[in-house]
């Protein structure tokens, strides 16, 4: 046997008893006369105690894509088949052939964390087992850590059944994007920062989305949208702009994402057992022929909002011409991982902005009720909240800190979708307009001033797109 080294992957086989015993004891032999040796046989006990620990609890599913992938992979192998391939490559194909027992050595540099989040919950413990697997195996596929390349695991290369492979990552990357629809605060807590930064050009194959055009009052006098919104899309564009120092890809800008990751907090114009409905009209920033107004939700009580309840927006054709919902783009179903399907938690806002085209300029000037904003509280409750809207509306510098912030980062979202509908905004005037809300940080709330530095941070690759 040649030299040992505490890294030589024949530790992790003489833990595991796969080799013949005349090596075993050779083992054993250097291990007696060597310190580091025994250390690292100590370490690789420790660490197969803990991680048995932590499963044994339960079973580990596999989807039947992995299986057979597996399956494929465990027919006799030829010597010749086991090499280095392409190191992405090599790793994205390996994950799909880890034995058990490869799998109880290879957890100890996942990219699954404990770390503790405010609410004393990790990521593994809200993981079901079948989606814990599909983690693991998904990101290990995406880039192999650091980690792995030094314990040196080779593993066969898959060949031959490519749909059986796509079929296995796809169910990855659909749990990968499950988990961080449903806790994006959990799920960046608890997987690695570099492994996320690794992965986020494969993890990102999401569709275009179309934004929501300018619909004629004549012919919609009525829209209705859920209650509530994800703030998954928040975090990824973070991840782009401070972890890699790019704008981010334009299908992962979700405009109502990145408003509602923060919180809004307001008296309210309605209230109804502690559920408040507020509306705010104001010339747009970006284009003054336009009104923009805000819908702000606000959940004051300790329980969940119905699935069901849903916020609807009335208007009067005889001052507004036409209309558009800001955000919730539109991939004609192709979209489903990102559309929620339930309620508003305790203690939670939900912000809707919606431009609007006044049929005439007088409505600028008159007092008129131009639309009703209301929310149903779900089919088993027969009371509604309703708050008319009236011109004339607030210029921006009178607006409310909740209306600016909101329209900062939806004008910010816009820029980075190079939408469309952005009229006049631009990287210049998106900088003036949050200059002017960070002036009263003291006032705004600390996740708001967050995602406000977040807009100022990301001015300088935003120039670009001026040009």
């Amino acid at each position: 046997m040649k030299k040992l080294h505490p890294e030589d992957p024949k530790l992790t086989a003489y833990i595991l008893g796969e080799l013949p015993p005349a090596e075993m004891r050779e083992i054993e032999r250097e291990a007696a006369l060597r310190p580091d040796i025994q250390t690292a046989i100590d370490d690789l006990i420790m660490t197969g105690q803990a991680i048995h620990g932590a499963y044994s609890t339960g079973r580990m599913h596999l989807d039947e894509g992995r299986r057979a992938a597996i399956h494929v992979a465990g027919r006799s192998p030829q010597a010749e088949r086991l090499v280095m391939t392409d190191r992405k490559r090599h790793w994205r194909r390996a994950t799909l052939v880890t034995s058990a027992a490869a799998i109880l050595i290879l957890a100890v540099v996942l990219t699954l964390k404990n770390t503790p989040v405010t609410s004393n919950e990790t990521l593994a413990d809200s993981l079901t087992e079948e989606q814990e697997v599909q983690l693991r195996l998904w990101f290990e596929g995406v880039e192999a850590p650091d980690a792995l390349v030094r314990y040196q695991v080779n593993l066969p290369v898959v060949s031959g059944s490519d749909t059986e492979i796509a079929s296995a990552e796809e169910a990855g990357y659909q749990a990968v994007l499950d988990l961080m629809q449903e806790n994006p605060d959990l799920f960046f807590e608890g997987v690695d920062p570099e492994s996320v930064k690794a992965a986020l050009p494969n993890l990102l194959r999401l569709p275009e989305l179309k934004e929501n055009p300018f619909v004629s009052a004549n012919e919609v006098a009525r829209t209705q949208i859920p209650v509530t919104s994800g703030t998954m899309g928040y975090k990824l564009v973070e991840r782009f702009v401070r972890d890699q120092g790019v704008l981010p890809p334009r299908a992962t800008v979700r405009i109502e994402e990145l408003i509602n990751h923060v919180p809004y907090r307001d008296t309210g114009d309605a209230i109804l057992d502690d559920v408040m409905l507020g509306a705010e009209l104001v010339r747009c920033p970006w284009d003054p022929e336009k009104l923009l107004l805000s819908v702000l939700v606000q959940n004051r009580t300790d329980k969940l909002l119905p699935a069901d309840t849903a916020l609807a927006l009335e208007v009067n054709s005889d001052f507004i011409r036409s209309y558009r919902l800001i955000g919730y783009a539109s991939g004609d179903g192709k979209d489903s991982s990102h559309r929620l399907h339930r309620g508003l938690g305790a203690d939670r806002s939900n912000m809707v902005l919606y431009e609007l085209q006044p049929a005439t300029s007088s409505v600028l000037r008159n007092h008129e009720v131009l639309c009703r904003a209301g929310l149903s509280l779900g089919a088993h409750i027969d009371r509604a909240l309703i708050v008319p809207v009236a011109s004339p509306p607030r210029d921006w510098n009178n607006s409310s800190l909740n209306m600016r912030t909101a329209a900062v980062i939806a004008g910010y979202g816009m820029v980075l979708r190079e939408s469309n509908y952005r009229g006049k905004l631009n990287a210049e005037l998106l900088a003036q307009l949050a200059k002017d809300v960070l002036k009263d940080a003291d006032l705004v709330e600390p996740q708001q001033q967050e995602a406000l530095e977040l807009v100022r941070d990301s001015l300088r690759l935003l120039a670009h797109l001026d040009h």
